[in-house]
């Protein structure tokens, strides 16, 4: 969906667990890599190519509804440089109006990067 110039892409998981998805990654990755498979491919390159989300972009804005302050164990490895946005609206009242007001508040925000 493309609003204006902002490209969202509506990413739920139901039963989706962060930390199992990173260690069968990370598994995956090593056995990939014990084995010779791919000499030439980074080790973030190959972890990410194991993960569910693999081919879709990182999020630049994770919105998180319901007024909790934490990621739940969503998207650990994709959302290190997203911008974290917390509504105080459980999903089924966030509406159109709540996400103008996400992405507005994103507009204002300094991409870092990790840095400082």
């Amino acid at each position: 969906i493309v609003k204006g110039e902002i490209n969202i892409e509506d990413t739920q998981k139901s039963k989706y667990e962060g930390t199992n998805e990173n260690n069968v990654a990370a598994e995956k990755s090593i056995q990939t890599k014990e084995n010779n498979c791919k000499p030439n491919v980074s080790a973030e390159d190959m972890f990410d190519q194991y993960l569910c989300t693999n081919g879709v972009p990182d999020p630049d804005l994770l919105i998180r509804t319901g007024g909790q302050q934490r990621l739940s164990n969503f998207l650990l490895w994709n959302v290190a440089y997203s911008e974290l946005f917390f509504s105080p609206f459980l999903w089924p009242e966030f509406n159109e109006k709540q996400l103008d007001g996400a992405i507005e508040w994103f507009r204002g925000s300094q991409r870092r990067y990790g840095g400082r």
